[in-house]
């Protein structure tokens, strides 16, 4: 059975049905298998939803970081299969949108789509790449998952220029992050931190100075 899309978000960026069905052709259909429906919303609630919510969701929400979660995998409960949800505001936030038409948007859906598919997999059959293996650390290897889906990409020009923009618009916001950070300007600096390392993980560098702005930011004033 095919996965159900339902998008209860009604300020939906422009043709973001369509390309999160682009993202879903990266996917062999087994991997989909007991996985419901894909949802799309606007941003993950600030307030509690569930009782049984993990510790990293409660951990999100202390740190005041609901607004920049990008997905969230929901196990299968009684009469209700498996889903995952996509937050389509911190997704599309760094993106222009004379973009939201090209592979960037895929990319960062295929992202996300491919981290929370990883946990579906460990749900369902216990392991994500071969039997046998090592789950406890399991936010790891749904990273590797996703980079490994990213990665396999890279054989279709349009892709390889959706991430050649997607680089070009990490270096961007750090270039005028660390403008901002002269300034004194901690709030603007964070926010373009946060986007650059959110376009590209690697970048630990921004991922660093995001921090530091969050604690200047948090300091009381003299």
């Amino acid at each position: 059975m095919a996965v159900e899309l339902i998008n209860r978000y009604v300020k939906s960026p422009w043709g973001i049905e369509w390309q999160v069905r682009r993202s879903l052709h990266w996917f062999e259909p087994s991997l989909l298998k007991e996985l419901g429906s894909i949802q799309i919303e606007s941003e993950m609630p600030e307030a509690l939803q569930r009782r049984e919510e993990t510790e990293w969701a409660k951990d999100v929400r202390t740190t005041g970081h609901t607004a920049y979660v990008n997905g969230w995998y929901a196990l299968a409960q009684q009469g209700t299969p498996a889903s995952i949800m996509l937050y389509a505001e911190p997704i599309y936030r760094p993106i222009p949108s004379f973009l939201w038409w090209t592979t960037v948007p895929t990319l960062r859906i295929l992202r996300t789509l491919a981290h929370e598919l990883a946990h579906h997999l460990i749900a369902t059959r216990g392991y994500v790449f071969e039997k046998g293996e090592d789950v406890a650390d399991e936010e790891a290897l749904a990273n590797h998952f996703s980079a490994t889906v990213l990665a396999s990409t890279a054989r279709k020009p349009s892709y390889r220029l959706g991430q050649w923009f997607i680089k070009d618009l990490a270096d961007w916001y750090y270039t005028f992050a660390m403008t901002d950070w002269k300034k004194k300007d901690f709030r603007a600096a964070a926010s373009r931190f946060y986007n650059a390392w959110d376009l590209c993980p690697e970048n630990t560098q921004a991922g660093y100075w995001y921090w530091e702005a969050r604690e200047r930011l948090e300091r009381p004033s003299s």
